[in-house]
């Protein structure tokens, strides 16, 4: 039977065009490499190559078998290489969706400390809009995620986390920081706000008919970052909540919103009929201990209650 060294003698006397090249080339004893081709000529019952005063030079099967042993060579060095490089598959994926508040908040060791612990359960986490996070849970997409939208009790499970208030940024002239501002004030300043059905829109929204005052938006703008530069270029104000303000240095002024005071709750939602896996309860109660204590490092101001 022929066995892959003997290919890989084969093919470098070949290319060496001759035994003492391959020899210094392989760094094997010409001896060996001549009974290596008298074995495969006894294998194969055909005469592989012809000597001549240069060297030597591969016969028509000679040639048949080059082309063979070169395919076979580079097929085990393409699975050397695959298994090699293979990494078992996690056992599972845990699925997890956050807004992009809490996405800011936990640091890699959020991810990298589950891993160490589970090297296994692969964490695939994912920054989402609660209205898409809502639907993604419900197309089996996802998990378990955390929202501010309200969900459908006969479908989904949910666990409050936290209740955030909403908090005005206004350019720096409007100051002073952190001073609380009436809705009715800052509803005479031009509004940045999320297009509907963005909760936060709908939270000011209400509270501002509930309280029977006028609102003036001047932009539509789903995004946090864009929405403060506009703010502090002068062309408004925005409503967002404290924890997507909790790493904001810039110039304008953050000042929480009274009379009303307007809050969001944030709770974990998982599927309701989703099948039960332990280590989807382990990472629950994982996920919560890692908040807390991303919670207890910030300055709350009264800003931020814990469920």
């Amino acid at each position: 039977m022929v066995d892959i060294r003997q290919l890989v003698y084969f093919v470098g006397v070949i290319d060496n065009g001759g035994f003492t090249a391959a020899s210094r080339a392989l760094n094997v004893a010409q001896s060996a490499l001549s009974h290596n081709l008298q074995s495969l000529e006894y294998e194969f019952g055909k005469a592989l190559v012809v000597r001549h005063s240069r060297g030597i030079k591969p016969t028509d099967a000679g040639l048949r078998l080059l082309d063979h042993a070169r395919g076979i060579l580079a097929a085990v060095d393409t699975a050397r290489s695959d298994v090699r490089g293979f990494h078992e598959e996690p056992v599972r994926t845990i699925r997890l969706g956050l807004p992009r508040s809490l996405c800011a908040l936990l640091d890699d060791r959020f991810v990298s400390d589950w891993s160490a612990r589970h090297p296994k359960i692969h964490l695939q986490v994912s920054e989402q809009a609660s209205s898409v996070a809502v639907r993604q849970l419900a197309d089996s997409l996802l998990d378990m995620a955390v929202t501010a939208s309200p969900v459908e009790a006969s479908t989904m499970v949910s666990e409050g986390l936290l209740q955030e208030h909403l908090c005005a940024v206004v350019p720096a002239e409007l100051g002073p920081s952190f001073e609380p501002i009436r809705l009715a004030e800052l509803a005479e300043l031009g509004l940045i706000l999320y297009t509907l059905p963005y909760v936060g829109r709908r939270l000011v929204e209400s509270a501002a008919r509930y309280n029977s005052i006028d609102l003036s938006v001047v932009h539509e703008i789903n995004s946090v970052d864009l929405s403060l530069k506009l703010v502090e270029a002068g062309a408004g104000a925005t409503v967002q909540p404290y924890l997507s303000l909790v790493h904001y240095n810039g110039p304008a002024l953050i000042r929480p919103i009274v009379a009303p005071n307007i809050v969001r709750r944030l709770s974990l939602v998982t599927p309701r009929f989703a099948q039960p896996h332990a280590e989807n309860e382990e990472f629950r109660a994982y996920f919560r201990e890692a908040l807390n204590a991303e919670l207890s490092r910030l300055q709350s101001r009264g800003l931020l209650e814990l469920e």
